[in-house]
């Protein structure tokens, strides 16, 4: 095999993320209702308190608030950074701009997209409301016509505690050429995991979580995240080009919002779509199955003005003008 012909790093690396979260959940769905039930049962309720609670909310510091203060130090420095490209910031556009669509996309529109389609009861529900107990890959019994917050798989707040992972990628992009840059992306890396694996086991001991819905939320932010980092936004790339032209790709300002906006409807128009086929099943709700052909067409349009905005953003990269 060429070595022009092999798989680029990026793809292997997203396949054993895909094996390895495939085989975390499937390994546990058998013993999901039993663990989950033990871990609730054997409770820690400072950590249950220090996770739930947020300082925007005037409850004090909380667990998932470094995310949230990252994410608005991303959108300044992201704002600045098209503003004035001479500053400081302006080197860390592309990295700046990957974090912010990485929350829109992924731990935004993904984890709500499945939690409105599958509707999985949680287990306090289960528990104690008399909700039945269905797995991660069934049909729950909450319907979006019930209220948008219903839904357990995934988990939003491990989810949400996941992107802190975005500034792993970011260290290792924008200082991974000097010798702190690459050792401080694997030390915040590894701390972002222990992080969101302590908010999803707070989610379950204090019974709002299944175990799967926590191990899908870290995995599929986490795929999602390394994805748009190399595939979506190419910023490996674009940071290649930065540093051999001085600048950035020629591009719209503020194109990764956008296109993150387009990817949100694609993800709302499929799950939409999803509420519609279920909708042919649930004679109380037949006005939703006009959510079928909307959804198709909202995904459909949506998909094809993304890939424009991605391609008319980014075509610099593989151009004579490089």
């Amino acid at each position: 095999m060429k070595k022009s012909d092999r798989p680029a790093r990026w793809t292997v690396q997203t396949g054993l993320l895909g094996v390895v979260s495939a085989a975390a959940i499937v390994g546990v769905q058998g013993l999901d209702a039993r663990w989950t039930r033990w871990i609730g049962g054997h409770r820690w309720p400072q950590a249950v308190k220090f996770m739930g609670r947020s300082l925007f909310e005037g409850e004090g510091f909380g667990g998932g608030d470094p995310v949230v203060l990252l994410l608005l130090a991303a959108a300044v420095g992201y704002c600045i950074a098209w503003k004035r490209p001479g500053s400081r910031m302006g080197p860390l556009r592309a990295q700046l701009g990957f974090v912010l669509s990485s929350a829109i996309v992924w731990a935004l529109g993904l984890v709500h997209a499945l939690k409105w389609s599958i509707g999985r009861a949680r287990p306090y529900e289960v528990l104690y409301g008399g909700d039945p107990f269905t797995a991660w890959h069934e049909f729950g019994p909450h319907f979006v016509s019930e209220g948008v917050y219903h839904g357990s798989f995934p988990s939003g707040h491990t989810a949400q505690a996941a992107l802190l992972l975005t500034l792993a990628y970011l260290l290792a992009g924008a200082f991974g050429d000097r010798p702190w840059g690459r050792s401080a992306a694997w030390g915040w890396g590894v701390l972002s995991l222990c992080l969101a694996a302590a908010m999803g086991m707070a989610r379950v001991m204090s019974l709002s979580h299944w175990l799967t819905d926590v191990i899908a939320g870290l995995f599929l932010t986490w795929i999602g995240i390394h994805l748009t980092y190399h595939l979506v936004l190419r910023v490996p790339d674009q940071t290649a080009f930065f540093r051999r032209a001085g600048r950035w790709p020629q591009a719209p300002e503020g194109w990764e919002l956008r296109l993150s906006a387009w990817l949100l409807a694609v993800l709302a128009g499929a799950a939409a779509a999803v509420l519609g086929i279920r909708a042919l099943f649930r004679p109380q709700e037949p006005v939703f199955v006009l959510l079928l052909p909307l959804g198709a067409a909202v995904c459909f349009v949506s998909l094809y003005m993304a890939r424009g905005a991605r391609r008319r953003a980014l075509q610099e990269l593989d151009g004579p003008g490089e």
